[in-house]
């Protein structure tokens, strides 16, 4: 059953169309996998999601989420952008992060 049952351009637009993705995903032997994937452009087009649970099934995770995406498609390592955001002004101020951060134990 559609999350918007009768609206076909949700479907269209969220689940069949080619947008940024961000993925979370554990593999095989409990390692947690994060993938951006860029689009909205010549260089990158994005992916559906079900080339998104393609390229999950393909890095080998057992277990995998689509998170945010569109514009807010962001990955930041160590301070620094490291995808390019497809927003025109580049990356959105959102109010929303996952932070994977050191163990200082």
């Amino acid at each position: 059953m559609p999350v918007q049952p009768g609206n076909a351009s949700f479907y269209y637009g969220w689940v069949h169309k080619r947008n940024p993705r961000t993925l979370a995903g554990v593999d095989t032997v409990g390692r947690t996998v994060f993938v951006t994937a860029d689009g909205r452009s010549t260089d990158a087009l994005g992916l559906s999601i079900p080339e998104s649970a393609a390229v999950a099934r393909a890095l080998g995770l057992r277990d995998a989420v689509n998170l945010d995406g569109g514009g807010s498609t962001t990955m930041v390592v160590d301070g620094e952008v490291i995808n390019n955001p497809s927003d025109a002004a580049g990356e959105r101020p959102v109010g929303d992060a996952l932070l994977i951060l050191p163990d200082r134990g």
